[in-house]
Order: C-alpha cells, then sequence, then structure tokens
C-alpha cells in the first residue's frame, strides 16, 4: 500500500475514540485497489496455517510453535518444546523479547488511560503563589 494512503487511513481512523475492522475495511476499500483473486485464495491458505500453529499449546496453556526467520530468510515454524536447534531457538527469543516489552507499555498506557478517565488520575492542577 501506497504510503500517503497508508497515513490518510491512519489519519482518519485516528480521529475516532473506537473503530471496528468493518468501518476501516470501508475505509481502506476506498484508497486501495481491487486484490487479485489468486492471490488471496493462496493468502487465506497460508492465514489458516499460520494461525492453526499458533493455536498448538502444551499442557499448560503455553504456545508450542512460534514464526522464526532462518539466516537464509526462510520462515520456518519452530517447536520451542521439541527443538534442539539452538539458532531457532534464539531466533524465536529475539522474536518475542520485543513484542514481550511492547505488549507491557501498551499495558501501561491502557490502564494509565483507564485511571485517568475514571478520575483517579488527574494531570491537571494550578499551583497558586
Amino acid at each position: 500500500m501506497n504510503r500517503k494512503i497508508r497515513e490518510a487511513i491512519i489519519n482518519a481512523i485516528r480521529e475516532e475514540k473506537a473503530v471496528t475492522v468493518d468501518e476501516v475495511v470501508e475505509i481502506v476499500k476506498t484508497y486501495d485497489e481491487m486484490p487479485d483473486v489468486k492471490n488471496l485464495v493462496e493468502q487465506h491458505y497460508k492465514k489458516v496455517a499460520r494461525r492453526l500453529l499458533s493455536t498448538i499449546k502444551d499442557d499448560y496453556g503455553v504456545r508450542d510453535f512460534f514464526a522464526a526467520e532462518t539466516a537464509a530468510g526462510e520462515r520456518l515454524y519452530v517447536n520451542i518444546a521439541a527443538s534442539d536447534n539452538l539458532e531457532h531457538l534464539s531466533k524465536v527469543e529475539q522474536q518475542l523479547k520485543p513484542k514481550a516489552a511492547g505488549t507491557a507499555r501498551s499495558y501501561a498506557k491502557a490502564r494509565k488511560r483507564q485511571m485517568e478517565v475514571a478520575g483517579q488520575l488527574v494531570f491537571d492542577f494550578k499551583v497558586e503563589g
């Protein structure tokens, strides 16, 4: 997608307090061209396969398969419970670390905003002197 088109869509979305995927789809349809049906079918099957892999969990409910990119640029899904390949396990760890940090920051942002809206945290104050 063209960068300017992407920015226009994001700017339209940012003006909203909340938005559904269907609403974003309608905005995207006004800017983006019609996709190739053959490619869509292939993408669909890949998405189903990725979803399937992401649902495989151990007895404790922890995911077993994670995406990693090899040195050759191949994307594969590593079963971290069974893999004995240190390079693959390291790639999975490298991929998960920033996601965990990003999730923690997003959680803190959502929690802070929730407290602001609830009136428990107020940044608007005056100092008289």
